[in-house]
């Protein structure tokens, strides 16, 4: 059994530094993941998003 099985990680900032590095970790560790950086805005998904 995976240490994170089982638990949920948000983490924010994927796009580069901490969060890029702690995400596919909590990922191998079988966490169920969700993450977002500033790259991951699409254009229309939020009104009046700096794009």
């Amino acid at each position: 059994m995976k240490r994170l099985e089982g638990k949920a990680a948000l983490i924010s900032g994927t796009a580069r530094g901490q969060g890029r590095t702690a995400a596919p970790r909590c990922a191998a560790e079988s966490a169920l993941m969700a993450g977002g950086g500033p790259s991951t805005v699409l254009p229309g998904a939020v009104p009046d998003a700096p794009h």
